[in-house]
């Protein structure tokens, strides 16, 4: 029978032990969620938040979270149980009190973060996604991206974020028991869309890689014609050999497939991904 209990300090190595599995399962272990589990008190209960744990006789084989994020706010996180105990139900017990407990605290808004895919679920409407899934990666079944892959330098300054620095300043500060609050770093406008981009036009430097091929796409200010190169990197990994002439059927496919994907970039950035269907 599972008995759910309330964290305490002699139960850190559990709590370390159950997360740990979990992460490296996945590769996703990072130097933030070390500081969570080498010291929970300080980085969760201290600061309003609440830990329980499922316990099986002797054993503690599951556990839970619930990280206050401000006011009326909490995170459901460190969710996790031993592998041999699972399907059980041991985790919606786990789930249930800590939904009791932010109800108990007067909670507005409970947090859930994950990927979708590691949970199974299916989304009606999601967003056109470039990217490719690492989870067939993390999980050991595949080697090698098997789509075609596309980049574009507009030559548009972006929105700075100095990640290597901001992450050592937000370690240096969680390790003093500080959360860093800087209005700097937050960007209220940041998903608002700007004046229509042409779905014609794609200036700056655009490439196309499609295993080991490599198409660069390079629109000039004033120049009358888009310049073209293609490479294969298997045999021309510094891109001295130009191949066009060569591969014309082939260029002419990656050329179609890079043009596309310009287009549902300039698309997306007008809007059109973000539409309700």
């Amino acid at each position: 029978m599972v008995e759910i209990i309330e964290y305490t300090a002699r139960y850190q190595p559990d709590f370390y032990r159950l997360n740990e599995v979990w992460l490296d399962k996945y590769n996703l272990k990072e130097s933030h969620d070390l500081l969570i589990l080498d010291d929970p008190e300080g980085a969760i209960t201290s600061k309003g938040g609440f830990i329980w744990l499922a316990k099986v006789e002797d054993k503690i084989v599951g556990s839970a979270a619930l990280i206050k994020e401000g006011e009326g706010i909490f995170e459901l996180a460190k969710m996790a149980v031993e592998d041999a105990y699972q399907g059980q139900g041991i985790s919606k017990e786990l789930i249930k009190v800590c939904i009791a407990k932010a109800r108990e605290c007067g909670a507005k808004k409970l947090e859930l973060f994950s990927n979708h895919q590691l949970t199974g679920a299916a989304i009606g409407h999601d967003m056109p996604l470039d990217g490719q899934s690492l989870l067939p990666l993390l999980e050991g079944e595949a080697k090698k991206r098997e789509k075609p892959i596309g980049f574009w330098d507009a030559n548009k300054g972006g929105i700075g974020t100095p990640s290597d620095k901001w992450m050592a300043e937000l370690l240096a500060d969680q390790a003093k028991g500080i959360e860093p609050n800087d209005p700097a770093r937050v960007v209220p406008d940041a998903a608002k869309i700007g004046p229509p981009v042409s779905l014609t036009s794609f200036p700056g430097h655009a490439a196309w890689i499609d295993g080991s091929w490599k198409l660069h796409r390079i629109e000039k200010k004033g120049a009358a014609e888009v310049e073209w190169e293609l490479y294969d990197l298997s045999k021309d990994p510094t891109e001295e050999d130009i191949l066009i002439a060569e591969q014309p059927e082939r260029f002419a496919a990656m050329r179609n497939a890079l043009e596309d994907w310009l287009e549902s970039v300039a698309k997306s950035l007008n809007g059109e991904d973000y539409k309700k269907p």
